[in-house]
This record gives C-alpha cells, sequence and structure tokens, in this order.
C-alpha cells in the first residue's frame, strides 16, 4: 500500500507556493523514513528559496538516524553560508560521531560564522576527543581527511598533536607535508620544546616541502569538476577515493547510513517545478530580519590579495581561536614589533620566525581547559576563554522584533501566565520568592520567562527590539499587582495585545511566525488547573473545619485519659505517705519530681495540643477525681477553680 505522504510529495514539492513546499518537507521530516528522508536529499539540492533550504535543515537536525545525517551532509554543499551554518548547526545536534570529519573540515569555511560554529562543537568535544578525531583522520588514509586534519591541528596548535603532525608528515604528499611543517612552526613560535625537536627530526626532508608550501591551498582539496553534483544534468555521485569540497564529507564516513549509498533520482523524475530553480525570491516563506542579516563584506582595496586585506579571515597558519593580532585588529591597535611568526616578505617557501628584541613570555595554563598559553595572550587559542583585563563586549542573539513578527494573541500569553502563576505559587514557599519571581520573570532568558517558553513568547524592547532589561520587567509586570489595574490589563490582552505595563515600559510581547499554531492544549491545560484548584479549594473549606474539630476532641479525650492516669499516682502516693487528702498540696513541679521519683509516674505529663512544658495546667479539685486541667476541664465537669488549699 502507497504511503499518502510520500505519493502527494512530489505534487506538493513542485508547488509554486513556498509555504506549500515547506509544509511538504515538514510532513516528510515528521514520516522518518529512508525513503522520506531520500526523496529530501534528492530534491533539496533543486530548491531555489535559500530559507526554505534553512528550515530543511533545521528540520533535518531535529531528526534522528544516518538518513538524517545524509541530507544534511548534501546541503552542508550549498553555495550560501546562512545555509551552510543550519546544516551543520544540524550536524551538531544530531550528536553522531560519524559527523565530527566534516565539522573539522567546516573550520576552513569561507564563512567566519560557520567557522565559529565548528569551533564550538570541537570545544565542546573537548582536547582529549579532538585529538582523537584528528588521529584518526590521518589513519584512514584517505587525501581530504588527511589534509583537513593536518590543517586543524597546525591551527589547534595543542601538544598532544605533535605526533599526529608527524605521523602526517610521514605518510602523506608534498601538500600535506608543507602543511604539517607550517603547524609545528606555529607551535614552535609559540615556545613548545617538543615541536622544535620534531622540526628538527623532519629538517632532512624539508627541502621538497618548500615548494610545495607555495602552491598549497588554504582550504582542504576540492574535487575535479567530474565529480561535483550539478544543477542540471546528470548528477554524478563522488567516489569513495575522490577528495571533496571544503564543505562536503564522503558518504563512507556515514557507518551504516541507510541511503548513504543510493544515488540521487535522476533530473527526468523530479516534479518539473523542483527542477526549475526560482527565481523570483519575492515568494520566499521568511525574509531574514535585519537584525540577524550579515552585513556585506568589505570591498578591500586595490593591491590588497590574500589574508592581509582582511584580517578576521583565516590564514593557514593562523590559529583556531581569536588570536592576539586579532584581537588588536578589531580593536584597532596596531601589531607589536618583532612579533614572533610574523612571515618574512618576498620569501618563498615556509615563513620562518622572526627574531624578536622582547624576551618570550612565561606560559601558564589556561584556567578553563589547562592549555599551555602565553602569559600575555588575551584569550586562550584553544577554549577562547578571555584572559586580558580589557573589557570585552558580549553580544547577545536579538529576539525578533516587533516589526518582523506580530503581537502574541490572547490564547499564547493566557497558557504561559498561567504557567509563571504556577511557578511563582512554588516559589512562594520561600521567603519572597514568588514575589521577585513575578517581577523578573520575564528577564531570566532572552526575553523569555519560564512559562513563556513552551509557547515562544518573546518580551522585546518595541523601539530596539532587544530583550526586555530589568527596569522593563519590573515595570511591566508591577502594573499585574495594583488592584483594579489588573482587571483592567485583562482586557487590553483581549482586544489590543498591548497592556498597560508594555506602554508604560516600552515593551511588546511577540510571538514568531515561525512557531506555528498555538496548541489546544495551551488553553486545556489552563483550564484545568484553575478548575483542579477551585476543587481542591472547596474540599479546604468542608475538611478543615472538621480536622480541627477532629483534632480538638483528640486532644480533650488525651487530656482526660492524663487526668485519670495522675489522679492514682497521687492516690497511691497519699496511701503510701500515709497522708489524708487535706495533706497533700497542690499540684507544683516538686510534687511531679517526687511523683517521678517514686516512679508513680513514668514522666511528668503535657496538656496535649498546648505544647511541651504546660503540666501546670492541671490543678487539685476538691470533688470528682480530685484532678483538672484549666484548658479542657475535668472528666466529671468540675471546674478548674474548685482546687484545695
Amino acid at each position: 500500500m502507497t504511503d499518502p505522504i510520500l505519493a502527494s510529495a512530489g505534487e506538493r514539492l513542485a508547488s509554486p507556493e513556498p509555504t506549500e513546499r515547506v509544509a511538504a518537507y515538514q510532513d516528510l521530516a515528521g514520516h522518518g523514513s529512508a525513503e522520506a528522508f531520500q526523496l529530501i536529499g534528492d530534491t533539496i539540492p533543486n530548491e531555489a528559496d535559500p530559507d526554505i533550504r534553512i528550515v530543511v535543515a533545521q528540520m533535518c537536525g531535529s531528526g534522528r538516524g544516518a538518513d538524517a545525517a545524509a541530507v544534511l551532509l548534501r546541503i552542508l554543499r550549498d553555495a550560501d553560508a546562512r545555509v551552510r551554518l543550519a546544516s551543520l548547526k544540524g550536524l551538531i545536534q544530531l550528536d553522531d560521531p560519524g559527523i565530527y570529519p566534516a565539522v573539522v573540515q567546516m573550520l576552513f569555511d569561507s564563512d567566519q560564522a560557520v567557522q565559529a560554529c565548528a569551533q564550538e562543537a570541537l570545544v565542546a568535544l573537548g582536547k582529549e576527543r579532538v585529538v582523537k578525531l584528528l588521529d584518526r583522520m590521518v589513519d584512514s588514509g584517505k587525501a581530504w581527511a588527511v589534509e583537513a586534519a593536518v590543517m586543524a591541528a597546525g591551527r589547534i596548535t595543542l601538544r598532544a598533536l605533535i605526533p599526529v603532525l608527524e605521523k602526517a608528515h610521514r605518510a602523506g604528499s608534498d601538500g600535506v607535508k608543507a602543511k604539517a611543517i607550517q603547524g609545528l612552526k606555529n607551535m614552535a613560535s609559540r615556545g613548545e620544546p617538543a615541536a622544535q625537536e620534531a622540526l628538527a627530526r623532519l629538517a632532512p626532508a624539508d627541502e621538497p616541502v618548500a615548494v610545495a608550501q607555495a602552491q598549497a591551498p588554504a582550504r582542504p582539496c576540492a574535487p575535479p569538476a567530474a565529480d561535483r553534483q550539478g544543477v542540471s544534468g546528470d548528477p554524478r555521485l563522488p567516489t569513495e577515493s575522490a577528495p571533496q569540497e571544503a564543505c562536503a564529507t564522503p558518504r563512507g564516513m556515514l557507518a551504516g547510513a541507510k541511503g548513504a549509498g543510493r544515488a540521487p533520482a535522476p533530473a527526468a523524475d523530479l516534479p518539473p517545478r523542483a527542477r526549475e530553480p526560482r527565481t523570483d525570491p519575492s515568494g520566499s516563506l521568511a525574509v531574514p530580519p535585519a537584525s540577524f542579516q550579515k552585513p556585506p563584506p568589505p570591498v578591500p582595496p586595490a593591491g590588497s590579495v590574500g589574508p592581509e586585506a582582511d584580517p578576521d579571515i583565516p590564514s593557514d597558519g593562523a590559529p583556531l581561536a581569536m588570536t592576539p593580532s586579532r584581537v588588536r585588529s578589531r580593536r584597532g591597535d596596531s601589531a607589536p614589533s618583532g612579533k614572533a611568526g610574523a612571515a618574512v616578505p618576498g620569501k618563498a617557501g615556509i615563513s620562518t620566525p622572526r627574531a624578536s628584541p622582547i624576551p618570550p613570555a612565561a606560559k601558564i595554563e589556561c584556567p578553563a581547559c589547562q592549555t599551555p598559553i602565553l602569559e600575555t595572550a588575551p584569550v586562550c587559542d584553544f577554549c577562547g576563554a578571555v584572559l586580558n583585563k580589557a573589557p570585552v563586549a558580549v553580544v547577545h542573539q536579538a529576539p525578533p522584533s516587533a516589526l518582523e513578527h506580530p503581537i502574541a494573541t490572547w490564547d499564547a500569553r493566557f497558557g504561559s501566565y498561567f504557567l509563571d502563576c504556577f511557578i511563582g505559587g512554588f516559589l512562594s514557599l520561600i521567603p519572597f520568592g514568588g514575589l521577585v519571581y513575578s517581577l523578573i520573570r520575564d528577564v531570566l532568558g532572552t526575553g523569555q520567562s519560564l512559562g513563556k517558553r513552551p509557547n515562544s513568547l518573546y518580551v522585546i524592547d518595541a523601539t530596539t527590539g532587544a530583550p526586555c532589561t530589568l527596569g522593563q520587567s519590573i515595570m511591566r509586570n508591577l502594573f499585574l499587582m495594583l488592584p483594579l489595574i489588573n482587571l483592567v490589563e485583562i482586557i487590553l490582552v483581549f482586544t489590543s495585545g498591548i497592556r498597560l505595563g508594555d506602554r508604560v515600559a516600552g515593551t511588546r510581547v511577540v510571538r514568531p511566525r515561525s512557531a506555528g499554531p498555538v496548541s489546544r492544549w495551551n488553553l486545556a491545560v489552563p483550564v484545568l488547573g484553575f478548575v483542579g484548584i477551585f476543587a481542591i479549594g472547596i474540599l479546604a473549606a468542608i475538611a478543615v473545619p472538621n480536622f480541627k474539630e477532629a483534632r480538638n476532641r483528640a486532644n480533650r479525650r488525651a487530656c482526660y485519659a492524663n487526668q485519670k492516669t495522675l489522679a492514682c499516682a497521687i492516690e497511691m502516693y497519699m496511701r503510701d505517705k500515709n497522708k489524708k487528702p487535706e495533706e497533700v498540696p497542690e499540684i507544683t513541679p516538686q510534687l511531679f519530681n517526687e511523683l517521678r521519683a517514686g516512679r508513680y509516674l513514668q514522666s511528668i505529663p503535657e496538656d496535649p495540643g498546648q505544647g511541651p512544658g504546660t503540666a501546670g495546667n492541671y490543678v487539685r479539685t476538691e470533688s470528682g477525681i480530685g484532678v483538672a486541667c484549666r484548658v479542657h476541664g475535668s472528666v466529671d465537669g468540675t471546674p478548674a477553680s474548685g482546687r484545695l488549699r
């Protein structure tokens, strides 16, 4: 039986409407079968809208298995840097060890955001795992993997990577040897003795490398034209031995991938609309907001070629993280004279370290990752931890502004408000915990309280689109605590969606269009919660009085039992002492001690329900059993005022 989703996917993917195509991709990704992901991988290279390709990459990143990874690896070859970044994030989100060689290759992508994302993934992987990963890539013997591993090892500059560079130098080609020598020189220029010893061992084999170094590319090798995936014509898969592009990983790296060995469907089998690239970008599903758009790179001046035109573009010998020279270039400072590791102009071959009149600085360990670094280094070369005393600007990813996304509807805000009230009520067990949370809840994240996160609601500044500040959060939530005004606030949420607190604080509550429709449970859960709270209140109103009456009755009966025990103990005490009833003194602590010392009582009784030290409530009476309580009276109803003197 044919699956209806797969049967209708071809026609839906050929639709001219972007929303229909996105819905088709979403259904295929939710289907989760190998055939569905194969269809996504066959049609996504011909999708002309980059925003839709980004959405598909995010969908595949939310999936599981090698089929989703195979689609993301195909999207990773996209010409748009934003699409490559989304695909790389999706691969990292899959948490599959087989995708990390592709992450290593993306360190040399032309876009800095992609490089930063790959760097963060490797930092999160840890130093030991990164070293093992690069070592396995060198042992694989594949040209693209060996070259990417050597270039990455030369930029990370970890001491544990020196054996990896030596191994690649012994078994690699001239280009790989040149890059290995360059990486060792980078480590040696940082004062690493092991790197200097490795250079001394490899010195006899260094002569043919100089020419190859001048001709070596700054990025890993690219496949021949015959192995590339074309937009039209008969597409061909890259072979296992052929080198890959800087943004691609061979399908053989996905061990056990279900769709790794299948060739994509020919262009003649694709839907007509899917084969024709869209030339009108006006039908894009989601135009990225201005706050997320990356400005075009500045045009270098005439005569500037290579990394010198833009200090932020990494060269073959640049370290992985922010180096002191790049930090100074961003701040506008000039580079210090005599910096070690600078290339000698006009000299072909490997750049040699320049002698510096300044003695080398001492080496310390990074407090974050314990990597040996220079004492004067402003940041760690491996984990990027800031070490200098200069203030560093913290850049936050701004939430969507009010002009780009609509005001949140009342149903989405109703469910979020209920969750926040529930959390605030739970925190009320801590002194002032509920009050503090109710005031500062909207500044805990990027404009999202704990209750707003499930519904993708943002509280932002109405002018700048930045997350609301602490003062704005206190101001807008303070109006909900004022009598009568909180009723007006609820009415405004149902009408305009902008409360008085939002108008005074200058904030708006928005919900991105990409969040989709509001779930029905968003209304059902709060309603059921309010009904449950109301039912609990009614039961408490009925049960609390009955509980108090039952507790008083139990305390009274226990007090009567204590009176009988005390009366019997006093009577036995009087007989043993041959005393008359009128000779017995009043019940005092001294009498209790004598009764306890004579083992007439095991312990001094207490008045039930009155707390410890309440034995003084018991007094002697002239009638009845001779003992009564000032609080509960006596067993026979004799008042406690009739005491013996």
